[in-house]
């Protein structure tokens, strides 16, 4: 989807669930954030947010090819990402400091040092969205040089990443308080153990929107780990991840050795872009109470009415200004905004925003597809027949079944809980660095990605093969009886 806007194509990039907030900041970030973390290009982008919460993303064609040139020169000429993952632990947790500082003691000062660190650790998603998407079509490009067959099921082996992500690390400990349990002759209060490794992950679903886990999530959890043998699945595991590494260092001796540097740069981005992610989701876990103070002096009686406002908004209302934040939320159900390559951000006219949004509704008119197959990159080999179930958000989990085939536009953090009942995950977004392929790896599980369309084409109840070995999904039944 291309847009003309100030004599400029704007290409259709990505939806996202984030406060208008945070894309502003991100915004910013995306322009000024870079050279902080060594790549010497910036990214102009439009962004339309809907509700304050779902961002649907722009980025300016010409300029998004010059940012992906610039990071493809850094990983060639850096040949790993070591200085990359360094910068990101840096700023990570300056991030963090300056949130916690803010949260003590909420000054104008303050605040505006959070932001800007905010702003800073939003160039991190441009970077790890640019290797997901670029490094891994110059990667495929390269494949294509060699003698190499199955370029999909390679690619996916010579990425995996050799550290595991928080998430992954958040169920071995669940699995570690299943294994004392099913182990100990005595009674144990499993409410002491969840509690501890509450406070340690329970902002893990946040992802900037969303609710933190309760104690009842937990304990959900739990009876899920506790179905299983887990002293026995843990080793699976631990075993899956290191005959993983193995296959990997193996295979990719056999390449150039630009091959092993891009898959190495995809792999290591790949652990930094779940790192990302579950940083954001602490601190938009955390940052809530500096959301609660600004409200109240706002006189809202709703926190996340901050979703709706600017950065300089914010400080305003923290100096003591009037500012009607209703009113503002108000004008601001749908709402754009733009940034320069100084990291100027400006609020779109109502005019730019419906130039923008009608391209958004013209891509979502009602499509008829009358396939039996759909094609989409395979993350994770193997083959499974299922029932699909289509969830398109946490408020949908309840619906699924263990067995079933998770089909979803993409997945996030919170939909980890579900994964693990899933039999396979089919999505209509994503690349090699996607959270679906990233935990599809870790789990094991057969995984088709970036099928475009596969929300439209299922439905509820349809019985289908997943085969994750030529990354293509076959509808074997449909829901209302009919053979496909």
């Amino acid at each position: 989807m291309l847009v003309k806007y100030k004599n400029k194509l704007w290409d259709f990039s990505v939806t996202r669930n984030m406060p208008f907030w945070h894309q502003f900041l991100s915004s910013r970030g995306y322009a000024t954030g870079n050279k902080m973390f060594g790549i010497g290009s910036a990214v102009t982008s439009v962004s339309i947010v809907f509700n304050g919460t779902r961002c649907q993303v722009f980025f300016e064609q010409k300029q998004l090819k010059r940012y992906y040139a610039a990071t493809l020169d850094y990983i060639l000429k850096n040949k790993n990402l070591n200085n990359l993952e360094k910068r990101f632990n840096l700023y990570s947790k300056k991030l963090l400091k300056a949130l916690y500082a803010c949260d003590k003691n909420l000054s104008p000062n303050n605040l505006n040092r959070f932001q800007k660190q905010y702003g800073l650790f939003c160039a991190p998603l441009m970077i790890t969205f640019s290797i997901g998407r670029h490094v891994s079509a110059v990667l495929r490009e390269e494949m294509k040089k060699t003698a190499q067959k199955n370029i999909d099921h390679t690619i996916a082996e010579i990425t995996y990443p050799d550290k595991h992500t928080p998430l992954f690390i958040s169920q071995l400990d669940m699995l570690k308080i299943g294994k004392i349990i099913q182990s100990s002759k005595k009674k144990i209060s499993k409410e002491k153990y969840l509690k501890i490794w509450l406070k340690k992950y329970l902002h893990i679903p946040v992802n900037y929107c969303e609710e933190p886990w309760n104690i009842n999530d937990a304990k959900r959890y739990l009876n899920d780990a506790l179905k299983n043998d887990c002293a026995k699945r843990m080793i699976e595991l631990h075993k899956i991840h290191k005959n993983k590494i193995k296959k990997k260092k193996e295979i990719l001796k056999s390449f150039p050795k630009k091959i092993q540097i891009l898959a190495n740069a995809l792999a290591d981005a790949t652990y930094l872009n779940e790192f990302r992610k579950q940083v954001f989701c602490e601190v938009s876990l955390n940052q809530r109470g500096i959301f609660k103070k600004i409200s109240k002096l706002a006189r809202s009686n709703n926190w996340r009415d901050c979703f709706y406002l600017t950065p300089d908004e914010m400080v305003s209302i923290v100096k003591g200004e009037k500012i009607d934040v209703p009113l503002i939320v108000c004008g601001r159900k749908v709402a754009g905004m733009t940034n320069d390559k100084k990291g100027n951000v400006s609020i779109l006219d109502k005019k730019s925003i419906e130039k923008f949004v009608k391209t958004l509704s013209v891509s979502k008119k009602e499509e008829k597809f009358n396939v039996k197959e759909i094609q989409g990159i395979s993350a994770n080999k193997g083959i499974v027949r299922g029932i699909v179930c289509i969830v398109h958000g946490r408020d949908e989990f309840n619906k699924f079944k263990r067995g079933n085939i998770l089909v979803a536009p993409m997945t996030s953090v919170d939909y980890v809980p579900i994964m693990e009942k899933a039999a396979a995950f089919v999505t209509n977004e994503g690349g090699i660095t996607s959270h679906a392929s990233i935990v599809s790896r870790e789990m094991n599980k057969p995984c088709i990605i970036g099928t475009k369309i596969a929300t439209k084409v299922l439905k509820d109840g349809d019985m289908v093969e997943v085969d994750a070995e030529r990354g293509v999904v076959t509808i074997i039944k449909k829901s209302d009886g009919k053979k496909s």
